[in-house]
């Protein structure tokens, strides 16, 4: 390890076995599972330059299709195009994935491997299309993620973010903090 993470170490102690045995190699079960319900995920890559992006997902749930235990689906449609994602997984094939569920405090984390594929590529398996719950025709490509560490994160964070705490959301609803702007005016 480098001197960094040792200096982490130092200040924070090591992980616990329970949080390193949860890394796993391939999507267990109830992995696969959340990402069946998930309607929402957070896309991390990063260039060969280091440039980095990420970029939210969003489907009705079942968006993301699984081909197997150490594979998925996610399917590119339409968008603002600026492909900042797709041009990263072009150069360093490096992925990261946060998976969502609404009302839900937990995530899933999934890293690995990504290519970008035409949607009509022979290598994606049937199914894939098939079962996808958005248009075939609005799927311009999917981006097939091959699995190297796939589990559970805690709800800690959601938590004391309050992202699911119906009062925020109602006061947010009635009041936004911040009024987001498409362009500079």
């Amino acid at each position: 390890m480098t001197g960094l993470s040792n200096r982490f170490e130092a200040m924070y102690g090591l992980p616990k076995s329970v949080a390193l045995a949860k890394i796993r190699p391939v999507m267990v079960p109830w992995v696969q599972e959340f990402v069946r319900h998930s309607s929402f995920l957070v896309m991390a890559t990063a260039g060969k330059e280091g440039r980095c992006d990420s970029s939210p997902r969003g489907g009705p749930p079942g968006f993301v299709q699984l081909a197997g235990d150490s594979t998925l689906f996610i399917p590119d449609t339409k968008g603002n195009k600026l492909f900042q994602s797709l041009k990263n997984i072009e150069e360093s094939g490096q992925i990261g994935l946060l998976f969502f569920i609404p009302g839900v405090s937990d995530t899933v984390r999934i890293n690995g491997t990504a290519a970008v594929l035409d949607g009509a590529d022979p290598s994606i398996p049937a199914h894939v299309s098939e079962q996808s719950p958005i248009e075939p025709d609005k799927i311009r490509y999917w981006t097939r993620v091959t699995v190297s560490e796939a589990y559970g994160h805690c709800s800690r964070s959601v938590t004391a973010g309050r992202i699911w705490d119906v009062s925020a959301i109602g006061d947010h609803v009635v009041s936004p903090p911040v009024r987001p702007r498409l362009h500079d005016e």
